[in-house]
């Protein structure tokens, strides 16, 4: 028992870290192109991809697929429609310029997570269900996934194709979670391990990161899957693994902080929250006060966007559950 609560500390704790990379991410991404954001960029989603395939548990096909319409598409339309109309507003005013991001904004992740779940479901429990090696073929199916997706992705420029693009690439980072998830050999080497050598094995792994990233540097000047901006692809996969590692590897070895745990808890509010927030304090803080240095300005958008967001969070899960898609049809 004690092992299972753990285990939900450090997928919850690994969440965390995450959002908090989303958001910080998302207001050095208009600023300034520096190594800071390309190290966030080149693993930030695929951290996610792999948490919810790490997460993925078999059910009847048609519960399943209820519970990702009510937590993932219902959330997505209420608050896509939001953007939508705050873009409109803004658009009138002659404060922002019609572009086709417009249509997905930062929502182009449930989408994709949605359609990712769905397909990995019907290879995992149904097509490959009783192969005695389906991790394997799973596996390579997720390998084949990655190769099309990167080669895909540097042949279309279109924001549709993109996206066919990433649910290639975003399928090989869920598929590898749960292979994790379900390898035991890989958990108890992860969990049982004495404090001491997470520690070491977090700090090697954050430091392998660092190199590779600042390696990357000299050859991908931008890494974005929303639209399919790789880089270099060898190098491009290289980063996410190991910054996936690190994350997870940090997780268990802080293994318990309820700040931490809040955010992951609340990943998906905040995630949909953050995006209308972020655009206007960043459109706040350019135009007004641009005497500020960017460093500055982007602390500033920073923190405003994720302790409001948190606050909405708290708002939404003690009164407006439905908008968290925690609706009873059956009422």
């Amino acid at each position: 028992m004690e092992q299972s609560i753990k285990r939900l500390n450090f997928i919850d704790i690994a969440k965390g870290i995450g959002i908090i990379l989303v958001v910080l991410g998302h207001c050095l991404a208009y600023e300034c192109h520096n190594k800071l954001f390309m190290m966030i960029y080149s693993f930030h989603m695929p951290l996610f991809f792999f948490l919810s395939g790490f997460l993925f548990k078999s059910k009847d096909y048609a519960a399943y697929l209820s519970g990702k319409v009510k937590t993932l598409l219902f959330p997505m339309i209420f608050f896509q429609a939001l953007n939508v109309i705050s873009y409109g507003i803004l658009f009138i005013l002659g404060l922002e310029t019609f572009h086709d991001t417009i249509a997905f904004g930062g929502f182009w992740f449930l989408g994709t997570l949605l359609y990712v779940s769905c397909l990995y479901y019907m290879l995992s429990e149904k097509i490959f269900s009783n192969s005695k090696r389906r991790g394997i073929i799973i596996l390579t199916n997720a390998l084949i996934a990655m190769v099309f997706g990167l080669i895909y992705a540097k042949n279309v420029s279109d924001q549709p194709n993109q996206l066919i693009a990433t649910s290639f690439v975003a399928f090989s980072f869920y598929a590898l979670g749960h292979v994790c998830n379900t390898n035991q050999s890989l958990q108890n080497l992860a969990l049982r391990d004495s404090k001491l050598m997470r520690v070491f094995a977090t700090i090697g792994s954050i430091a392998l990161f660092v190199l590779l990233a600042y390696l990357t540097s000299f050859t991908s000047r931008n890494v974005d899957m929303n639209t399919s901006r790789y880089g270099n692809s060898l190098f491009f996969i290289l980063n996410a693994l190991v910054g996936i590692s690190a994350a997870f590897l940090a997780s268990v070895a802080i293994s318990k902080n309820r700040i931490l745990e809040f955010f992951g808890k609340n990943s998906l509010m905040i995630f949909l929250l953050h995006i209308p927030l972020w655009k206007t304090f960043d459109f706040i803080m350019k135009n007004h006060f641009s005497m500020l240095s960017v460093s500055c300005r982007i602390f500033c958008v920073f923190l405003t966007s994720i302790t409001i967001s948190t606050i909405l969070a708290i708002i939404i899960n003690r009164h407006f559950t439905w908008l968290k898609g925690q609706i009873n049809f059956n009422k």
